[in-house]
Protein backbone atom coordinates (compact mmCIF):
# COMPACT_ATOMS: atom_id res chain seq x y z
CA UNK A 1 0.00 0.00 0.00
CA UNK A 2 1.27 3.03 -1.12
CA UNK A 3 1.10 6.28 0.87
CA UNK A 4 2.05 9.80 1.20
CA UNK A 5 5.95 9.47 2.29
CA UNK A 6 5.35 13.37 4.02
CA UNK A 7 5.64 12.32 7.87
CA UNK A 8 3.48 15.81 8.49
CA UNK A 9 0.62 17.36 6.17
CA UNK A 10 -0.42 20.43 6.76
CA UNK A 11 -3.13 19.40 5.34
CA UNK A 12 -5.84 16.73 4.72
CA UNK A 13 -5.77 15.41 1.42
CA UNK A 14 -5.82 12.49 -1.45
CA UNK A 15 -2.94 10.19 -2.25
CA UNK A 16 -2.65 9.05 -6.36
CA UNK A 17 -3.74 5.94 -5.26
CA UNK A 18 -7.20 7.69 -4.30
CA UNK A 19 -7.07 6.80 -0.72
CA UNK A 20 -7.83 9.77 1.64
CA UNK A 21 -4.58 10.73 4.30
CA UNK A 22 -5.05 13.26 7.63
CA UNK A 23 -2.61 15.86 7.89
CA UNK A 24 -0.27 12.97 9.22
CA UNK A 25 -0.60 11.51 6.32
CA UNK A 26 -2.12 8.30 7.80
CA UNK A 27 -4.75 6.77 4.95
CA UNK A 28 -7.87 7.17 7.25
CA UNK A 29 -10.45 5.27 4.43
CA UNK A 30 -10.98 5.41 0.32
CA UNK A 31 -11.75 8.62 -1.09
CA UNK A 32 -15.28 10.20 -0.17
CA UNK A 33 -17.95 11.05 -2.44
CA UNK A 34 -19.25 13.97 -0.87
CA UNK A 35 -21.10 17.01 -2.17
CA UNK A 36 -18.03 18.87 -0.97
CA UNK A 37 -15.87 16.83 -2.58
CA UNK A 38 -17.78 16.79 -5.37
CA UNK A 39 -17.73 20.62 -5.44
CA UNK A 40 -13.80 20.67 -4.89
CA UNK A 41 -13.38 18.50 -7.37
CA UNK A 42 -15.38 20.36 -10.23
CA UNK A 43 -14.14 23.10 -11.84
CA UNK A 44 -16.34 25.81 -11.56
CA UNK A 45 -18.29 26.76 -14.65
CA UNK A 46 -18.28 30.37 -15.87
CA UNK A 47 -21.65 31.66 -16.81
CA UNK A 48 -23.77 31.34 -19.82
CA UNK A 49 -24.06 34.85 -20.23
CA UNK A 50 -23.65 38.35 -17.30
CA UNK A 51 -26.09 39.41 -15.80
CA UNK A 52 -28.32 42.12 -17.34
CA UNK A 53 -27.41 45.38 -15.72
CA UNK A 54 -29.90 47.70 -13.97
CA UNK A 55 -31.97 49.48 -16.41
CA UNK A 56 -33.54 52.35 -15.49
CA UNK A 57 -37.43 53.46 -16.38
CA UNK A 58 -38.47 53.57 -20.01
CA UNK A 59 -40.24 56.95 -19.18
CA UNK A 60 -40.31 59.26 -16.17
CA UNK A 61 -44.02 59.82 -15.49
CA UNK A 62 -45.58 63.18 -16.74
CA UNK A 63 -45.57 65.84 -14.13
CA UNK A 64 -48.16 67.49 -12.72
CA UNK A 65 -49.57 70.21 -14.69
CA UNK A 66 -49.92 73.77 -12.11
CA UNK A 67 -53.29 73.85 -11.43
CA UNK A 68 -53.58 70.79 -9.81
CA UNK A 69 -51.22 71.45 -6.92
CA UNK A 70 -53.01 72.59 -4.20
CA UNK A 71 -50.79 75.68 -3.52
CA UNK A 72 -50.57 76.77 -7.07
CA UNK A 73 -52.35 80.44 -8.12
CA UNK A 74 -55.08 80.60 -10.34
CA UNK A 75 -53.61 80.84 -13.85
CA UNK A 76 -55.79 84.68 -14.40
CA UNK A 77 -56.50 86.78 -11.57
CA UNK A 78 -59.88 87.42 -10.86
CA UNK A 79 -62.39 89.54 -12.86
CA UNK A 80 -62.36 92.17 -11.10
CA UNK A 81 -63.87 95.68 -11.84
CA UNK A 82 -61.40 98.47 -12.54
CA UNK A 83 -60.09 100.33 -9.45
CA UNK A 84 -59.40 104.22 -10.08
CA UNK A 85 -55.93 106.05 -8.61
CA UNK A 86 -55.39 109.58 -7.92
CA UNK A 87 -53.38 110.00 -11.43
CA UNK A 88 -56.37 108.45 -13.35
CA UNK A 89 -54.14 105.55 -13.50
CA UNK A 90 -55.23 101.79 -12.47
CA UNK A 91 -54.45 101.02 -8.81
CA UNK A 92 -52.17 97.86 -9.06
CA UNK A 93 -53.87 94.31 -7.56
CA UNK A 94 -52.39 92.62 -4.97
CA UNK A 95 -53.94 89.18 -3.91
CA UNK A 96 -54.57 87.40 -1.01
CA UNK A 97 -55.81 84.24 -0.34
CA UNK A 98 -58.87 84.18 1.78
CA UNK A 99 -59.63 81.31 4.46
CA UNK A 100 -62.21 79.81 2.15
CA UNK A 101 -59.25 79.23 -0.83
CA UNK A 102 -60.11 82.41 -3.22
CA UNK A 103 -58.10 84.90 -4.00
CA UNK A 104 -59.04 88.40 -2.90
CA UNK A 105 -57.75 92.07 -3.32
CA UNK A 106 -55.67 92.93 -0.22
CA UNK A 107 -56.50 96.14 1.31
CA UNK A 108 -54.22 98.75 -0.10
CA UNK A 109 -52.83 101.08 2.91
CA UNK A 110 -55.06 103.98 3.62
CA UNK A 111 -58.22 102.60 1.18
CA UNK A 112 -61.19 100.46 0.74
CA UNK A 113 -61.51 97.37 -1.37
CA UNK A 114 -65.52 96.35 -2.27
CA UNK A 115 -66.43 94.01 -4.95
CA UNK A 116 -62.83 93.27 -5.85
CA UNK A 117 -62.00 96.19 -6.18
CA UNK A 118 -59.23 98.75 -4.55
CA UNK A 119 -59.88 102.90 -3.84
CA UNK A 120 -57.94 105.40 -1.82
CA UNK A 121 -58.84 107.49 0.38
CA UNK A 122 -58.46 111.34 0.71
CA UNK A 123 -55.68 112.37 2.53
CA UNK A 124 -55.92 114.46 5.27
CA UNK A 125 -54.88 117.27 3.88
CA UNK A 126 -57.37 117.03 0.91
CA UNK A 127 -59.54 117.05 3.75
CA UNK A 128 -58.25 119.81 5.33
CA UNK A 129 -58.26 122.22 1.80
CA UNK A 130 -61.90 121.22 1.25
CA UNK A 131 -63.18 122.31 4.73
CA UNK A 132 -61.67 125.02 4.17
CA UNK A 133 -62.97 126.07 1.15
CA UNK A 134 -66.95 125.50 3.05
CA UNK A 135 -65.70 127.15 5.83
CA UNK A 136 -64.01 130.44 5.18
CA UNK A 137 -66.47 131.98 2.85
CA UNK A 138 -69.42 131.09 4.60
CA UNK A 139 -68.08 132.82 7.87
CA UNK A 140 -66.95 135.10 6.30
CA UNK A 141 -69.96 136.76 5.58
CA UNK A 142 -71.05 135.57 8.72
CA UNK A 143 -68.79 137.83 10.17
CA UNK A 144 -69.77 140.90 8.29
CA UNK A 145 -73.22 140.58 8.91
CA UNK A 146 -72.42 140.36 13.13
CA UNK A 147 -70.12 143.45 12.05
CA UNK A 148 -73.11 145.42 10.82
CA UNK A 149 -75.22 144.72 13.71
CA UNK A 150 -77.29 141.58 12.28
CA UNK A 151 -76.36 138.64 14.36
CA UNK A 152 -80.06 137.23 14.10
CA UNK A 153 -79.26 137.37 9.86
CA UNK A 154 -75.98 136.08 10.58
CA UNK A 155 -77.12 133.30 12.57
CA UNK A 156 -79.94 132.15 9.87
CA UNK A 157 -77.32 132.17 6.55
CA UNK A 158 -74.91 130.09 8.57
CA UNK A 159 -77.42 127.48 9.83
CA UNK A 160 -78.91 127.83 5.88
CA UNK A 161 -75.55 127.55 4.45
CA UNK A 162 -74.57 124.56 6.24
CA UNK A 163 -78.15 122.56 5.54
CA UNK A 164 -77.76 123.70 1.31
CA UNK A 165 -73.84 122.47 1.27
CA UNK A 166 -72.51 119.94 3.83
CA UNK A 167 -76.22 118.27 4.27
CA UNK A 168 -78.18 118.37 0.84
CA UNK A 169 -75.71 119.09 -1.58
CA UNK A 170 -73.10 116.38 -0.19
CA UNK A 171 -75.98 114.01 0.65
CA UNK A 172 -77.06 113.61 -2.87
CA UNK A 173 -74.12 114.13 -4.76
CA UNK A 174 -71.43 112.80 -2.14
CA UNK A 175 -69.46 116.12 -2.78
CA UNK A 176 -69.75 119.89 -0.70
CA UNK A 177 -68.15 122.61 -2.82
CA UNK A 178 -65.40 121.93 -0.98
CA UNK A 179 -65.22 118.34 -1.85
CA UNK A 180 -65.56 118.89 -5.41
CA UNK A 181 -62.78 121.43 -5.67
CA UNK A 182 -60.48 119.20 -3.50
CA UNK A 183 -61.99 115.94 -5.72
CA UNK A 184 -62.91 114.17 -3.24
CA UNK A 185 -65.92 112.45 -2.20
CA UNK A 186 -68.26 111.23 0.79
CA UNK A 187 -69.66 107.01 -0.23
CA UNK A 188 -71.03 104.52 1.69
CA UNK A 189 -71.17 100.95 1.65
CA UNK A 190 -73.82 98.61 1.37
CA UNK A 191 -74.84 94.78 0.35
CA UNK A 192 -77.18 92.15 -1.13
CA UNK A 193 -77.74 89.25 -2.90
CA UNK A 194 -75.55 90.93 -5.91
CA UNK A 195 -72.57 92.02 -3.31
CA UNK A 196 -71.45 94.87 -2.37
CA UNK A 197 -71.35 98.22 -3.58
CA UNK A 198 -70.73 101.96 -3.09
CA UNK A 199 -73.67 104.72 -3.09
CA UNK A 200 -73.87 108.57 -2.20
CA UNK A 201 -74.84 108.74 1.47
CA UNK A 202 -78.09 110.46 1.16
CA UNK A 203 -79.02 114.08 2.76
CA UNK A 204 -80.02 111.89 6.25
CA UNK A 205 -76.68 109.75 6.86
CA UNK A 206 -75.55 113.62 5.87
CA UNK A 207 -76.99 115.40 8.57
CA UNK A 208 -76.35 112.55 10.77
CA UNK A 209 -72.87 112.72 9.80
CA UNK A 210 -72.53 116.76 10.55
CA UNK A 211 -73.75 115.97 14.52
CA UNK A 212 -70.98 113.04 14.77
CA UNK A 213 -68.43 115.77 13.95
CA UNK A 214 -69.70 116.99 17.96
CA UNK A 215 -67.65 113.56 18.93
CA UNK A 216 -64.31 115.07 16.70
CA UNK A 217 -65.18 118.54 18.85
CA UNK A 218 -65.59 117.21 22.28
CA UNK A 219 -61.93 115.18 21.76
CA UNK A 220 -60.38 118.47 22.05
CA UNK A 221 -60.26 118.43 17.88
CA UNK A 222 -58.82 114.87 17.55
CA UNK A 223 -60.99 113.15 16.07
CA UNK A 224 -59.89 115.98 12.95
CA UNK A 225 -56.58 114.41 13.06
CA UNK A 226 -57.99 111.19 13.21
CA UNK A 227 -57.47 110.18 9.18
CA UNK A 228 -53.46 110.91 9.64
CA UNK A 229 -53.56 107.45 11.26
CA UNK A 230 -56.29 105.51 10.68
CA UNK A 231 -56.82 102.72 8.58
CA UNK A 232 -59.49 104.18 6.14
CA UNK A 233 -58.17 107.92 7.05
CA UNK A 234 -61.83 107.99 8.72
CA UNK A 235 -62.48 111.17 11.20
CA UNK A 236 -64.55 109.76 14.57
CA UNK A 237 -67.85 111.39 12.68
CA UNK A 238 -67.31 108.78 9.44
CA UNK A 239 -66.57 106.25 11.82
CA UNK A 240 -70.11 106.87 13.34
CA UNK A 241 -71.80 107.32 10.04
CA UNK A 242 -69.98 104.23 8.40
CA UNK A 243 -68.57 106.57 5.44
CA UNK A 244 -65.34 107.13 4.15
CA UNK A 245 -63.80 109.89 1.86
CA UNK A 246 -62.54 108.84 -1.33
CA UNK A 247 -59.94 110.55 -3.80
CA UNK A 248 -60.93 111.01 -7.29
CA UNK A 249 -64.97 110.96 -7.51
CA UNK A 250 -67.23 108.98 -9.86
CA UNK A 251 -70.78 109.26 -10.55
CA UNK A 252 -72.12 106.47 -7.94
CA UNK A 253 -76.39 105.61 -7.03
CA UNK A 254 -78.18 107.65 -4.25
CA UNK A 255 -78.23 105.75 -1.10
CA UNK A 256 -81.73 103.77 -1.93
CA UNK A 257 -81.07 100.25 -1.09
CA UNK A 258 -82.50 98.09 -3.50
CA UNK A 259 -84.60 95.12 -1.85
CA UNK A 260 -82.74 93.22 0.88
CA UNK A 261 -79.80 95.34 0.81
CA UNK A 262 -78.37 96.40 4.09
CA UNK A 263 -76.42 99.02 5.16
CA UNK A 264 -72.51 97.50 5.76
CA UNK A 265 -69.78 98.07 8.12
CA UNK A 266 -66.04 98.57 7.02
Amino acid sequence: MAYDETPFRTHPGYGEDGMQYNRFGIPIGPAATTAEESFVAAPLAAPSAPPAPFAPPAARPPAASAGSLPFAPPAASPAVPAPWSPAGQPVPHVWAAAPDGSWVAATPPGGVVVAGARYVCATWGQRVLACLIDVLPMMLVVWTLQALGHNGLGTLFQLSALAANTVYLQGTTGQSIGKRVAGIQVVRKVYGPSGERLVRPGPWLALCRQVAHLLDNLTLGIGYLAPIWTARRQTFADMAAQTVVLQVPRTLPLDRRQGTEQSATW
